[in-house]
């Protein structure tokens, strides 16, 4: 007799009835799971009991004394009976969870592809900057205009994907770094906007530290983000059983924890210094040159998130089909 098996919409078989009962051994077939014997026709495991057989409840026989016999019926005591067993993964116990992230993981490595498109713009349009400071050309205006609308969309992919993480955070018990990634990804997005408008509108050199000022915000507001999120990855490669890769996550996080914070530092330090008479000090120097080299890392850091994120979710995949 061959049967089929049907998971998440895919069929494997035909197997015979001893690979069914190894595949249950190991875990792989559940009562729930949907069995057919000529894919016509599909039940629920449970329903067959070659797999599954139905569960009696003991007898009790009396011995034999020699005295009248007594029918006494013997009522099963639920109680006493072990508890089914369960399984750690959040596969089993809330599907749905893994649905999310796996979903999420998606939107967010499309975003992350969309960050350096972007951000090669924002290079350029600050290098068209330079000649004129204060004056926006037909070219700097373009630039602008597509710069904003890749933040746009990059911002509506993370805001979308933060929310379907957050739908699977009850399951990773991690439903606080979710909700605060969400928050902080919706701020970046406001204090970026901000910042563009005042830097594209403002005359003089005061606007201009002012609307340095919020996009420093906005940087650390959206790494920070990322930083959180990278110990939610932790979290969720923790819940399947990839404790390598959830050490990694920890560790990446860490990192941009503390690049963030040496970015905010100068970057602060050089907003504070624009617009002073000694513009070309010392201080001003090295604190760019912090700020750069902080920058860059921080593109490093999204190169291995990003590279989380696809790991994240091959594993997530492997799950949801029961490999």
């Amino acid at each position: 007799m061959n049967y089929f098996i049907r998971i998440q919409g895919k069929t494997f078989g035909p197997l015979g009835l001893h690979e069914m009962l190894q595949l249950k051994q190991r875990g792989k077939l559940k009562p729930f799971h949907e069995v057919s014997l000529n894919q016509v026709d599909w039940a629920s495991a449970s329903e067959f009991a070659e797999l599954f057989p139905p569960i009696q409840a003991p007898t009790y026989s009396p011995p034999d004394t020699g005295l009248p016999e007594f029918v006494a019926e013997v009522v099963p005591n639920h109680e006493s009976q072990a508890s089914p067993q369960t399984f750690t993964s959040v596969s089993d116990n809330n599907p749905s969870h893994l649905k999310d992230l796996h979903f999420a993981t998606l939107l967010m490595a499309v975003g992350i592809l969309l960050h350096f498109l972007a951000f090669q713009f924002q290079l350029f349009s600050s290098i068209q900057a330079i000649p004129n400071l204060f004056q926006l050309t037909e070219d700097r205006i373009v630039v602008i205009v597509i710069t904003i609308f890749a933040l746009l969309i990059m911002f509506s992919l993370f805001i979308i994907s933060n929310v379907f993480i957050l739908k699977a955070s009850s399951g990773i018990k991690s439903k606080g770094i979710a909700t605060s990634s969400l928050i902080l990804t919706v701020l970046a997005l406001i204090f970026f906007l901000s910042s563009s408008l005042v830097e594209t509108t403002g005359k003089t050199m005061e606007a201009r530290r002012i609307g340095l000022i919020l996009g420093v915000i906005g940087s650390v507001c959206y790494h920070t983000s990322f930083a959180i999120l990278s110990f939610l990855f932790g979290n969720a490669f923790l819940a399947i059983r990839k404790d390598g890769q959830s050490y990694a996550c920890n560790l990446q996080g860490a990192a941009w924890i503390i690049i963030i914070f040496i970015f905010s530092l100068a970057s602060f330090v050089i907003s504070f210094l624009t617009g002073q008479v000694e513009i070309q000090s010392a201080v001003f120097v090295i604190a760019g040159l912090i700020t750069v080299e902080m920058l860059l890392a921080f593109q490093i850091l999204l190169v291995w998130f990003l590279y989380q994120t696809f790991a994240l979710r091959f594993y997530l995949r492997k799950s949801l089909i029961g490999n």
